[in-house]
């Protein structure tokens, strides 16, 4: 009887344990009543055929545990005679393939655009000869296998738009026939904007702090609002322990040391979906430090403040530091005294007041720009001047006559509410300072007494008084005249008289006298004339003399006077010693 053949559904023989195995028993012989049976490593099996036709019988069975080396036989019914055993054929069972896991190498699944995403494919077993497969989209990334002995392979996506549903599986050979896993999990890549780089600002948009001032940094972004932390940095160096948290699109961060100098920067950061994003470090700040200014000095042109009516007040305003280029401004009771500010380089400035009215309280302040930014100082001290008004004094008279040659006396006071250190006496007329004299203490007046008045007629007088008004000196205006009629004394005018008529007879007998020698000399006659020649003798010569009598001031003695003596062609000079 010939053999039987037998195969296997699985050329290769192998199987998973979850697979059946087919046996297919065949035979070419005629007899008839053919039984096949099947027989697993040299032992007789009891697993019944399927299907049984004239040569051919099939046996399935699941894999699981089936292992082995199988063989047919066949025994034919009419001469109860078997068959030899079949040739055997080997049936192997594999190990199921675990479904791999794919991975992506940012565990978050967060991208930022323009970054590269790394999928790896991972699994577990021994150390096969495995080929792998990455899918985007249930579409295959690559066109050549990707075939290694690891237990993990990666691929990288270079495509720009990262966004789809990742996946891989994997196969390996046994006994040639080629095995594939499942599908792996599905990872999703999330693809976001990268963080733009935010914009630090101080507080003061200049830059510019004075000593003591606070710098206030703020940090802002742009995007939505996330929940955001917030990074402060001086000189590259922290300067909080812990960020600054919120959802706002700016953070801000006030410097509370003294020394503000430096370089400031920021950053921020956020996470999404775990994994934690960071920007770009921020422009750089740097706060200018200057010192404060100083308040200014105002002063008075009168350093005792006390100026009289009319008069102008000159106010100076004058700053301690360097020349840097200021403005100055003046105040008369908190109201500005210019519309224009008065800018210069030095170091004080002078404002003169024209106004009548000075009375009010006067300051001054001023300021400077640094890089942009206005400072002005505090105002001034204040400085009030002070309006005197030094009232007319009080001046009379003991007696409004007096005769020429005797005394008069004075009194001028002066008011009680500006007592007088020194009072004045003035002739009028010649504005001819008389006498100077001091009050006693405790007393507001003084008296003058002019000795041996020599004028005759009236005369003028006025007083003025120097009163002490707050550390000035001031003289007053002059007090309403007192007249003096001056009055001739009788005797004397007689004597004046007297020797007036002496000298003018004397005179006339000398001129006389020389008319007639001069006569007498040119024609020798002695006749005397009392008329005057006629035109007839117009060749003579002839001498006339006028008299002007005037009673004059006395002077001092020893001093001569001139009395004049005119002709129509000759003067003739005559001195009279007094």
């Amino acid at each position: 009887m010939p053999k039987p053949q037998i195969s296997l559904d699985q050329p290769t023989g192998v199987y998973l344990e979850t697979e059946n195995v087919i046996l297919t028993c065949n035979v070419e012989t005629h007899c008839s009543g053919k039984t096949f049976s099947i027989y697993k490593n040299d032992q007789p099996s009891n697993l019944p055929p399927v299907s049984t036709r004239d040569n051919s019988a099939r046996f399935s069975f699941t894999a699981l545990n089936q292992r082995g080396r199988y063989q047919c036989v066949y025994r034919c019914q009419s001469d109860q005679s078997s068959s030899p055993l079949s040739e055997s054929v080997r049936v192997t069972i594999a190990d199921p393939l675990t479904a791999p896991v794919v991975s992506l190498d940012q565990q978050s699944g967060v991208y930022i655009v323009g970054e590269k995403v790394t999928i790896t494919c991972t699994v577990t077993g021994d150390y096969r000869y495995r080929t792998f497969y990455f899918y985007k989209d249930n579409n295959p990334l690559h066109s050549r296998l990707i075939s290694t002995r690891d237990k993990s392979v990666t691929y990288t996506v270079t495509d720009v738009n990262i966004r789809g549903d990742y996946k891989c599986r994997y196969g390996y050979s046994i006994k040639g026939r080629g095995l594939e896993s499942e599908f792996s999990n599905v990872v999703t890549p999330t693809l976001a904007d990268p963080l733009t780089a935010p914009v630090v600002s101080l507080d003061q948009q200049s830059g510019v702090y004075i000593v003591g001032e606070k710098v206030t940094i703020t940090c802002t972004v742009t995007g939505d609002y996330r929940y955001r932390n917030f990074y402060f940095y001086k000189d590259n160096n922290p300067l909080h322990s812990s960020p600054i948290s919120t959802r706002d699109k700016s953070g801000t961060y006030t410097v509370t040391s003294v020394n503000i100098r430096g370089d400031y920067k920021c950053r921020y950061g956020y996470s999404i979906k775990g994994r934690w994003l960071e920007s770009k470090f921020s422009n750089v700040v740097t706060p200018t430090l200057a010192d404060p200014l100083t308040a200014p000095v105002v002063s008075l042109d009168q350093q005792s403040g006390v100026y009289i009516v009319g008069e102008k007040v000159t106010i100076t305003c004058t700053v301690t530091g360097d020349y840097h280029y200021r403005t100055f401004y003046f105040y008369k009771d908190n109201n500005p005294l210019h519309s224009r500010p008065i800018s210069t380089r030095d170091m004080s400035v002078t404002y003169t007041v024209t106004g009548v009215n000075i009375r009010g309280d006067y300051k001054c302040r001023y300021g400077y720009s640094i890089k942009g930014r206005r400072l002005e100082s505090e105002f001034s001290n204040v400085v009030t001047p002070t309006l005197a008004v030094l009232n007319k004094p009080h001046f009379w008279v003991d007696s409004d006559a007096a005769a020429q040659g005797g005394d008069v006396t004075f009194n001028c006071s002066s008011p009680r509410d500006n007592p007088a250190i020194a009072f004045y006496l003035y002739r009028q007329g010649e504005m001819e300072l008389v006498s100077v004299k001091s009050p006693a203490a405790d007393t507001h007046s003084v008296t003058f007494t002019v000795k041996n008045i020599d004028h005759s007629g009236i005369e003028n007088y006025t007083c003025r008084y120097e009163a002490d008004v707050n550390g000035r000196n001031l003289i007053s205006g002059d007090s309403d005249p007192v007249n003096i009629t001056v009055r001739e004394n009788s005797s004397v005018a007689s004597l004046v008289a007297g020797i007036g008529s002496a000298v003018g007879l004397i005179l006339i007998l000398a001129l006389l006298g020389l008319c007639l020698w001069r006569k007498g000399k040119r024609g020798g006659s002695s006749e005397p004339r009392d008329t005057v020649p006629s035109v007839d003798h117009s060749s003579e010569t002839l001498t006339y003399a006028v008299l002007n009598l005037q009673t004059k001031q006395k002077r001092d003695k020893g001093q001569r006077r001139r009395d004049i003596a005119q002709v129509e062609e000759n003067t003739l000079y005559a001195e009279v010693k007094l």
